[in-house]
């Protein structure tokens, strides 16, 4: 790949996802204002979870789509198990939120903090077990050819 289309995917991708979150809120918002119009869910955290907890998931889905499976294999190891993890640590939070804190005035910062780390802690087991699992997916950064 050449040094300026690189250059041009790695930022590319990520705008990209955030369109995709644009889209993703945008929707909520339709959904939220035609199902129940006299009511505020703007304080609900699970509501906010459902609003700001997929941005690393967007944000990592237009990279991976765009950019990173198109590299060689450490990247696209890295991209798709951030994908998982941050998929897997929203629903991880959302069940939290779920069984917890439904009722309970939770701070809007505890919340998008709390699940964010969840987010993080999921990826850095998820990567370091299947970085033992599999090591040779580990090769080097270029692309999975030895350096």
């Amino acid at each position: 790949m050449k040094p300026e289309s690189e250059k041009t995917g790695r930022i590319i991708g990520p705008v990209f996802g955030v369109m995709l979150f644009i889209i993703w809120i945008s929707f909520l918002l339709l959904v939220e204002s035609n199902s129940y119009p006299q009511q505020s869910f703007i304080h609900k955290p699970l509501i906010i979870w459902l609003n700001y907890g997929l941005i690393p998931f967007f944000v990592n889905a237009g990279n991976y789509l765009l950019y990173s499976r198109k590299l060689g294999s450490f990247q696209t190891f890295q991209s798709v198990t951030m994908l998982k993890s941050s998929l897997l640590g929203f629903l991880i939070w959302l069940l939290v939120i779920g069984l917890f804190f439904i009722q309970s005035g939770i701070s809007y910062w505890t919340n998008v903090l709390g699940g964010y780390l969840t987010i993080i802690v999921v990826y850095f087991l998820w990567y370091g077990y299947t970085s033992r699992k599999y090591p040779h997916s580990n090769l080097g950064t270029t692309g999975g050819r030895l350096e």
